[in-house]
């Protein structure tokens, strides 16, 4: 895997705008396949500094184009990809203590080669805001519409439309400082939609590949119908601070692992299903002159909707985490060890070679 960027950064009196490029590329050769992936990303954003103005505003655009070259036995297979996204923001203050905040967002995908298919995702999002005491509360919605394009019309195709995706989901948050400084309680209501592309793919997994979805969709639209939870955070002396989290999540047509058998072979790839999950979160960091320690742990109880349509799927582990170490020399050099963890995982349905 292979990175490489610039950025760069300019500030005026009454905002700031910023501006960056780069290239993220893939290798990966195993029996007779080997994979090509290659991205190129532009990026600018505009935004207002927060010096007692009434109205505030941030705009920020992006670009991607990808390409993927997949050999398999000496037969090319490819895909170009093109990912716009633009998102806007507008916030009022209304009076001292209150605000209202508009957000609005349009992501488009397109594809072309191997699959010709794209999809055109419409979001709108109005808030109210209101600061009151040791109260913080931003009450809203948002209205997401998921539009599908393309000629093949099998990616992108799920959640779409009035009829089976209905487009309004809440959008709550209130927060109240136990201890102020210290300590603060919040509870969230939430949900929204997702645009599963490939290069999202590729990033979750270096592995997936153009075949993966065993003739299903490769990429396709997910719907967080409903997550609510409720937690703790703050600060504990001068360096460690601390998120602990607890709640519910239900999902239509989530991306999940999946395993098909293939000449006596177990073969990796991709799927797309319904589940909930309950789970309970905590992040931490401790940071002390030179040395950081921080990560996070999670533990989910999760199960399929359906599970008579879950024969080789595989839900996310039910207890993952990361921890890291850094310590850094006069902030020049900096030196550390990151450790990702998860539980082992089992099926919907246990399969076995013949």
């Amino acid at each position: 895997m292979s990175r490489a960027g610039v950025a760069g950064r300019y500030d005026w009196a009454a905002g700031q705008a910023k501006a960056a490029v780069g290239y993220y590329g893939i290798y990966e050769k195993f029996d007779s396949r080997s994979n090509l992936f290659n991205a190129l990303d532009a990026s600018a954003s505009v935004s207002s500094k927060d010096y007692g103005q009434m109205f505030k505003y941030a705009v920020d655009m992006s670009y991607r184009f990808s390409g993927d070259d997949l050999d398999v036995s000496d037969e090319n297979n490819k895909l170009k990809g093109h990912e716009v996204s633009f998102n806007g923001r507008l916030l009022g203050d209304v009076m001292d203590g209150h605000a209202i905040v508009f957000d609005m967002g349009m992501d488009l995908v397109s594809y072309s080669g191997l699959i010709n298919d794209g999809v055109t995702r419409l979001s709108f999002a109005p808030k109210y805001l209101l600061e009151l005491d040791r109260l913080r509360l931003a009450a809203g919605f948002k209205m997401e519409f998921l539009v599908p394009s393309g000629s093949d019309s099998l990616c992108f195709r799920s959640e779409t439309g009035l009829k089976n995706n209905f487009p309004i989901y809440p959008d709550i948050r209130a927060d109240f400082q136990l201890v102020p400084d210290y300590m603060n309680a919040y509870a969230v209501i939430t949900g929204g939609t997702r645009v599963n592309t490939y290069c999202t793919l590729i990033d979750s997994n270096h592995h997936i590949n153009l075949f993966s979805a065993f003739g299903g969709p490769l990429m396709d639209n997910t719907i967080e119908r409903l997550a609510t939870y409720a937690g703790l955070q703050g600060r504990a002396g001068t360096g460690f601070t601390y998120d602990v989290r607890a709640g519910y999540s239900g999902y239509r047509n989530a991306l999940v692992d999946k395993v098909m058998i293939l000449d006596n072979k177990f073969i990796p790839g991709i799927a797309y299903a319904d589940y909930r999950k309950f789970f309970a979160a905590a992040e931490w960091r401790l940071k002390k002159d030179r040395f950081t320690f921080d990560g996070s742990v999670s533990y989910s109880h999760m199960w399929f909707m359906d599970k008579n349509a879950a024969d080789g799927l595989f839900l996310p582990p039910g207890l993952e985490g990361t921890v890291s170490f850094d310590y850094n020399w006069k902030e020049r050099v900096y030196l550390g060890a990151h450790c990702d963890f998860a539980a082992i995982r089992k099926p919907g349905t246990v399969l076995r070679p013949d």
